[in-house]
């Protein structure tokens, strides 16, 4: 009993120690921050970067009926008599009709009124022809049905090399403010590969906060994977992008864009929306992955602890890149973009650039600590018991065949005696 004792207190003893250890190990510490936020346990950290905000609230709802109402500021003091287009459009339910609206020569317009809101869809993409098709002849109906006054923008990235979808999102944006000549009220950036199911379901912006509208996908099962989550479908006025700067331009590969711009919101002080799943359900089309990260996993997690260090630096603001109209017409608009290369070396130059430290110093949080600890002391438990399950049976299976072997000794010796 004291051996195990004196065991069972070093187990614990080593446990602790690598909890400590493994929260202080720079690479894990930002790995373990990205994922304890992945399963809503990231407030810890979250919290302070919240802290100057007079709001501590993050998530919030929008009232589906107030978000018809929603008029954008330019509309906001037009005349009754102007001949808005009603709060709920008529053409939801009834059969699609190719008049319920007009093409202009440069976006879409409602035929007999004035569009609540002019939406900008924002589509990064690259060699994907089919899936593109199908989003257009699935999108371009249901918008018309929603009497918007909008365009889809396929920002099409030129270069053969690494893809980056936050800077090609960012430059949609420039492009939009630099050389279309249209102010516009809402941008929903949008997945090429993701198709909404509900006719309903508003592509619309909020004035009070931005809106991940694709919160609810078929492949989660119709369920937000996460509270913070932002990937798919996302919708800011230009005022909300302009304040959390855009997205991160130095994300080359996939991955770990959406989670920065998290942070961007939570850092900028705005909250932040996910759709009701009831009106925006969303079929994912299936397609290869891009595995290009170039940037090695781990250090994308550290890109993204730190976004709200560069909030102000990295994004919007500094996008660069070379933009020219390929083509238009009533389905599409193609902005051709030169975006550039990633650097030889991303990692190192991200570094100097950002001024990002190699090491730093260790905080001990209550939260990561104890859940290492505590998913460590499990895994040995299941371990340990099932170790002891295993060993029972074979001590149980052993005495059985020792017992079979010594009762049949015994019968051999009384038959013998008896002769």
């Amino acid at each position: 009993m004291p051996s195990s004792k004196k065991f069972f207190a070093a187990v614990l003893f080593f446990i602790t120690g690598l909890s400590f250890f493994l929260q202080c190990e720079f690479q894990f510490q930002d790995t373990l921050k990205l994922f304890l936020i992945h399963v809503d346990l990231g407030n810890f950290w979250i919290s302070p970067i919240r802290k100057k905000c007079n709001d501590d609230t993050i998530f919030t709802e929008t009232d589906y009926e107030k978000l018809k109402n929603n008029l954008p500021a330019r509309l906001c003091d037009i005349p009754a008599s102007s001949n808005l287009c009603p709060t709920t459009s008529p053409y939801l339910t009834v059969p699609y009709a190719a008049n319920i609206s007009k093409f202009t020569g440069h976006l879409h317009a409602p035929q007999n009124c004035t569009a609540r809101q002019r939406v900008a869809i924002i589509v990064p993409y690259r060699n994907r022809p089919t899936q593109l098709e199908s989003l257009l002849d699935h999108l371009n109906p249901i918008l018309e049905r929603q009497q918007l006054e909008f365009q889809v923008f396929i920002v099409n990235q030129l270069e053969d090399g690494i893809f980056n979808r936050a800077k090609l999102m960012n430059a949609g944006v420039k492009y939009l403010k630099e050389q279309s000549g249209i102010e516009w009220d809402c941008y929903i950036f949008h997945d090429v590969d993701l198709l909404l199911e509900d006719y309903g379901g508003l592509y619309r912006c909020s004035n009070d906060h931005p809106r991940h509208l694709s919160a609810a996908i078929n492949k989660y099962r119709y369920k937000t994977p996460w509270k913070g989550i932002t990937g798919g479908v996302m919708a800011f006025t230009p005022e909300q992008f302009e304040k959390v700067n855009g997205y991160s331009n130095e994300y080359w590969g996939w991955g770990c864009e959406d989670d920065d711009m998290y942070i961007r919101v939570v850092s900028a002080c705005l909250r932040l929306e996910q759709a009701d799943y009831k009106y925006y359900p969303y079929d994912m089309l299936i397609h290869g992955y891009e595995n290009e990260y170039k940037i090695g996993t781990t250090f994308r997690y550290s890109m993204v602890t730190h976004a709200h260090e560069r909030l102000s630096t990295d994004g919007l603001s500094s996008i660069d890149a070379v933009l020219t109209k390929s083509s238009e017409n009533n389905k599409l608009t193609v902005i051709d973009a030169q975006i550039g290369v990633p650097p030889a070396d991303i990692e190192e130059n991200f570094r100097k650039t950002y001024n990002l430290p190699r090491n730093k110093t260790c905080r001990i949080s209550p939260v990561p600590f104890f859940f290492l600890w505590g998913s460590m002391l499990t895994a040995f438990l299941a371990v340990l018991g099932l170790y002891r399950h295993f060993q029972s049976n074979w001590m149980y299976g052993y005495k059985r065949i020792v017992d079979v072997e010594t009762m049949s000794l015994t019968s051999n010796s009384s038959f013998q005696h008896m002769e």
